[in-house]
């Protein structure tokens, strides 16, 4: 596992802002954007299961880091994580950031979970 310095500086300012809370989930929910993030939470909770209390921290990649950041450490501390984005240009990328892949080379959806 590679994570660039970017990628470092980007994951200690988001777990200083949030005092590290998401080292401690048991698992993670990375969406695009704001929007995402509100309404992930909203409809968990419209459904009786806060995220929070089963384990799940929800990261807004977008406005936090790269996807391809929270992805390596996601996998370096063995934390399961989903992938949720929009099918528009900048989801396509942010999912290519975070595989490796060319922009534009076909996504595999396989490979948008841990699980």
């Amino acid at each position: 596992m590679y994570l660039s310095n970017n990628d470092l500086t980007d994951l200690d300012t988001y777990a200083k802002r949030i005092r590290g809370e998401v080292l401690f989930a048991r698992a993670w929910l990375l969406c695009e954007g704001q929007s995402a993030y509100l309404l992930l939470r909203y409809f968990a909770s419209l459904l009786g299961t806060p995220l929070d209390q089963a384990g799940v921290t929800v990261i807004d990649f977008q406005n936090n880091g790269s996807p391809g950041a929270f992805v390596g450490l996601a996998r370096a501390f063995e934390i399961p994580w989903i992938m949720i984005c929009d099918n528009d240009q900048g989801g396509k990328e942010a999912l290519h950031k975070k595989s490796g892949q060319k922009s534009d080379s076909a996504v595999n959806t396989d490979f948008l979970t841990s699980f």
